[in-house]
């Protein structure tokens, strides 16, 4: 008993603390009702950000002579529904390292926080040396307060690239502060601050100079589908570390011109060790028989398509450095990276000019003129050809020879040439390399449409379907298959599809079928009523008014059909609907529908011109596509006689 009353008092004690600390962490009337207007005033939205306060620093670590950076984030949440539950994640790889993840209560007391940390992937990238840190924060009630801090170090300031001011929460006030020091030449370039409410403060600290960007307000960042990059649409500051003078004041450059950046590029590239004793073997039996450039060069290119399958590799130094073609040659995957070296190794071994190409995809939105590792995320090859390039892609499985996907398109293009670089720019296809034709004809039986379409399909089209299909599993591709020619018209059944070969890129993929659409006819009063187009492209295509962001389309097109309709006996035609004709910055539409003969014939046309659609051209795409649907919506009439 003399033992028990102590611990009984202790547990009471401790009981009484707890509750009293809890009462202290609860929200105040002044904080809900704070809480309470926020909510009247963003709806949509459970928890904001109070206040955020970054704080960047930069020192010399004289053992690597490298400047590394130390960037200290304290972000407030703020709880304005009853109840929520967020998120919060962060990532390093082996440049860099997350020092400090804590939390704390508006008491700045510590909390408990079970912070998981595992490597990162997702379905088509592998990230080998990429983790994150994420946890959960939970807010009991409307008006609670949590504070994260967070110290990431990087041990390189040449990966220290962008900083962006938007989360996914509204950011109601806070401050980036970046001190530089006078041995540090660094430029920070400002993008998108437009509207938004973002002021810079300079200031001199002794010999250091601190810019401090002050924010307001600041909008949640939104993910939605298609939107372009964030670099072309979020607020964010690039920075551009030009050189650094070391503890004796000798200047070491980093990144002041676009030569600088190529020649640390291809410092990485000579770092590779190149052996060529089996790749050269492989190169002869390709090629062996063959007589034209042309199909030597398709023979390598095809080849390491079908047998090299492409893994990402897009953080830290592996974002960067090629592994060895060997490697690759005999591992049978790689990254970017490892394809456009082995293709070059390929290429050289049998007797051509093959060079390596930087190149950033169309999601980023710089070029070469700012120097920095920001400003691309691809490798790819080009094949020198009376001095132009012919650029290829050996991550693009069902690429042709002389074509690009879109991604690349228009991208300014960084190009080996010794201790020297080109620059030049993808060539952009027309609308018409992407093309989708459909030639049918059709009957009425009872109230379906049954018939043939011979589909052809060219560019991104064609490439596009083969990767669907050759994605799947073996056994389940037929059926993808037979779901995905019915171009979403649930009434539609495809059956006797025409065999094809996925891996001859240089033909046009053709698919024959038939094709049945039930109820694709009504009667009345003995009249016959229905419409021709099985597909309706387009039709669904009008952008939400609630969407933030612009629209992306994954590429420039153009869809054609020419479909014939017998005319049953007994019938006539009573009316059909109205030509239509569309011509402006984004589409050109032509259809019709004309008597020939004993059928019908109908003849469309649609034409992507500019894959992007601004939030501020919603209106008139819209009007276009209500334009569209219109026509799709009228029946042709057939008169019994």
């Amino acid at each position: 008993m003399k033992l028990f009353v102590p611990a009984l008092l202790l547990s009471l004690s401790l009981l009484f603390t707890t509750q009293a600390n809890a009462q202290k962490d609860k929200p105040t009337a002044q904080e809900v009702s704070k809480a309470k207007t926020l909510k009247e005033k963003y709806k949509d939205e459970d928890v904001v950000i109070s206040d955020k306060k970054t704080e960047i620093t930069f020192t010399r670590n004289n053992k690597t002579n490298k400047v590394e950076v130390r960037e200290e984030i304290i972000t407030t949440f703020f709880a304005i529904a009853s109840r929520a539950d967020i998120g919060y994640n962060t990532g390093y790889d082996n440049e860099s390292s997350i020092e400090t993840l804590s939390l704390t209560d508006k008491r700045n007391k510590r909390i408990a926080w079970n912070i998981n940390d595992e490597a990162y992937s997702t379905e088509s990238v592998f990230h080998n040396d990429y983790r994150v840190k994420y946890a959960k924060l939970t807010f009991p009630l409307q008006g609670y307060l949590r504070t994260v801090k967070e110290v990431k170090e990087y041990k390189d300031v040449k990966y220290f690239t962008t900083d962006y001011f938007v989360e996914p929460y509204r950011v109601m006030k806070g401050t980036m502060t970046i001190t530089i020091p006078d041995w540090l030449e660094m430029d920070i370039k400002e993008y998108h601050f437009g509207s938004n409410d973002i002021k810079k403060v300079i200031k001199k600290v002794g010999a250091d100079t601190q810019i401090t960007f002050k924010i307001n307000n600041l909008s949640p960042m939104k993910r939605e589908y298609r939107m372009p990059g964030n670099s072309y649409i979020y607020p964010h500051v690039l920075y551009l570390t030009k050189s650094f003078k070391d503890n004796k004041g000798t200047e070491v450059t980093l990144f002041k011109e676009t030569q600088d950046l190529y020649n640390w590029y291809s410092s990485l590239v000579n770092d590779v060790d190149i052996q060529t004793t089996d790749i050269a073997v492989k190169v002869k039996e390709l090629t062996d028989g063959l007589t034209t450039d042309d199909e030597k060069v398709k023979a390598i290119y095809y080849w390491v398509q079908d047998n090299i399958k492409y893994i990402a590799f897009e953080d830290g130094i592996a974002g960067f450095k090629p592994d060895s073609p060997q490697n690759v040659f005999n591992k049978k995957y790689g990254d970017c990276k490892g394809m456009a070296i082995l293709l070059k190794t390929m290429l050289v071994e049998a007797g051509y000019d093959a060079r390596l190409v930087w190149i950033g995809t169309d999601h980023i939105s710089y070029d070469y003129s700012t120097p920095s590792l920001s400003v691309d995320n691809h490798m790819i090859t080009a094949i020198m050809v009376d001095g132009n390039p012919i650029f290829i892609d050996g991550t693009e499985k069902f690429n042709s020879y002389g074509t690009f996907a879109t991604r690349i398109q228009g991208k300014q293009a960084l190009i080996e040439n010794g201790e020297t670089f080109l620059l030049k720019k993808v060539p952009q296809a027309t609308p018409e390399f992407n093309k989708e034709v459909y030639q049918g004809t059709f009957k009425i039986d009872g109230n379906d449409l049954v018939g043939t379409i011979n589909k052809e399909l060219t560019g991104e089209q064609a490439s596009s379907f083969l990767y669907g299909f050759t994605g799947m599993e073996q056994d389940k591709r037929q059926e993808v298959m037979l779901k995905v020619l019915t171009d979403g018209n649930n009434n539609a059944t495809v059956q006797n599809v025409s065999d094809f070969d996925p891996t001859d890129r240089d033909a046009i993929l053709k698919l024959n079928y038939n094709l049945k659409v039930s109820n694709a006819v009504s009667s009345f009063d003995d009249n016959l009523y229905l419409e021709l187009d099985p597909v309706r492209y387009l039709a669904d295509w009008t952008m939400e008014e609630d969407r933030e962001n612009s629209y992306k389309m994954s590429n420039t097109r153009v869809e054609q059909k020419n479909i014939s309709l017998e005319l049953p006996v007994g019938y006539q035609i009573e009316t059909l609907p109205d030509a239509i004709s569309i011509d402006n910055q984004f589409l050109q539409v032509e259809a019709r529908y004309t008597l020939n003969g004993n059928s019908i014939d109908y003849n469309s046309q649609i034409k992507i011109k500019n894959r992007l659609i601004k939030k501020t051209e919603f209106k008139t795409w819209n009007a276009a596509i209500q334009q569209i649907k219109n026509f799709y919506d009228e029946q042709i009439v057939l008169k019994k006689v």
